[in-house]
């Protein structure tokens, strides 16, 4: 059984008996590197949470852009430009969203979310 089956097996026996046994070493090759980025995601998330906020719900629905975190995550971590994370949000708010869109707007998150740092082992 491949680790990913193996686990998700695991996983239901815990919720039917309440024992977890996860295969503990599989995890850890699984998310070894995701403390290094972990800050950098919840950054990220709470930029669009607070300041991308497209449908203006952000005081109502905490978890509305968590969708599109890990997209926006994954173009920083492979340092794409903060015009390509413009257009990224943009196409989502008018093409996903159905939005007139707001390009100034994304345009200013973009800028931030790619002034953002990577935590190493010197800035934490």
């Amino acid at each position: 059984m491949i680790s990913i089956q193996k686990n998700v097996w695991l996983w239901k026996k815990h919720l039917e008996n309440g024992h977890l046994n996860l295969d503990r070493e599989e995890l850890k090759v699984k998310f070894r590197s995701k403390g290094k980025f972990l800050k950098l995601y919840q950054n990220i998330d709470f930029i669009l949470w607070k300041e991308w906020d497209p449908i203006g719900v952000s005081e109502l629905a905490r978890d509305e852009y968590q969708t599109y975190t890990a997209k926006i995550f994954k173009m920083k971590k492979s340092e794409r430009t903060i015009k390509e994370i413009s257009e990224h949000l943009y196409k989502l708010e008018t093409l996903s969203m159905g939005l007139n869109g707001n390009k100034d707007n994304c345009d200013r998150v973009a800028k931030m979310i790619n002034e953002l740092k990577i935590a190493t082992h010197n800035n934490r």
